[in-house]
């Protein structure tokens, strides 16, 4: 059974994110967008589509959390990602909650370092000697079904 915290809206879809943000889940119908965390001033621009796509159904998009994208016509905007912290972006359509995007800024540094053999059972058959694995890009990388929490 899937459970959604948002109401259900077939009008918006989420397209993209630019400046190495990724989409890495859907999850209760929370779009979860992650990337490396940027130098100060930095941002990442957030596209969707809506169907139908005309101009009237355009203008009743609306974006809190973000800056609307001048030129988007509604459908882009952008998000801070110079702190790692995480940043909610609520999208609604005719005023109603529609899309709900975490932005996750990570600034975790991870070296992973294998003491012997390479076998399934430690899952050190997943990791290639000198190749970068960014949180969440690999598609041979696992990752919990849970939310990851971060503490001090």
């Amino acid at each position: 059974m899937t459970v959604n915290l948002l109401p259900p809206c077939g009008k918006i879809s989420f397209v993209s994110a630019d400046n190495g943000f990724e989409k890495i889940i859907e999850k209760y119908g929370i779009i979860h967008v992650a990337g490396i965390k940027k130098a100060e001033g930095e941002e990442t621009t957030l596209t969707v589509s809506v169907t139908p796509d005309t101009q009237a159904d355009r203008q009743l998009i609306s974006w809190e959390g973000t800056t609307v994208a001048p030129r988007s016509d509604n459908l882009r905007a952008t998000v801070p990602v110079d702190i790692a912290e995480r940043r909610v972006v609520r999208i609604k359509f005719s005023n109603k909650l529609c899309k709900e995007i975490w932005g996750l800024p990570v600034w975790v540094d991870l070296t992973v370092k294998i003491a012997g053999a390479l076998s399934p059972e430690n899952n050190a058959e997943s990791l290639q000697a000198n190749e970068p694995r960014p949180f969440g890009w690999s598609n041979r990388a696992v990752y919990p079904e849970t939310d990851v929490v971060f503490s001090d």
